[in-house]
């Protein structure tokens, strides 16, 4: 009974992790832990991760707006928000995944689609 206690408790341990958007420790990344973040999630994580990379307030995150081509995001800055959301959701993007005319909501979806 004590084994199946500690069991539950570890599980529930990993999802308060994911659901708080923690990676956890190396070995135990998400693509291990099987459980994938909600929609609405994905999205507010997605927004804290490009304020993060580039210093922009999330108010100034609207859906349509391209990053580089309408916010002015440098590549450089590009380059660290695609690592970054790869360590946040445990997902591997394509080298040029991240193009200036990229939107929001088109980097909310291309997440979403990586982690079905």
């Amino acid at each position: 009974m004590a084994a199946d206690d500690t069991v539950n408790s570890d599980m529930k341990s990993k999802l308060a992790a994911a659901l708080a958007g923690n990676t956890g420790d190396a070995a135990t990344g998400a693509e291990d832990k099987g459980i994938r973040p909600a929609s609405e999630d994905v999205h507010g994580n997605v927004l804290a991760e490009i304020e993060s990379a580039t210093g922009l307030d999330q108010e100034e995150l609207a859906a349509d707006k391209a990053l580089g081509d309408d916010l002015g995001v440098d590549s450089l800055s590009l380059v660290d928000l695609s690592v970054r959301l790869e360590e946040r959701f445990g997902v591997q993007l394509d080298q040029e995944v991240l193009p200036p005319e990229a939107t929001v909501r088109e980097i909310v979806t291309m997440v979403e689609a990586k982690l079905s």
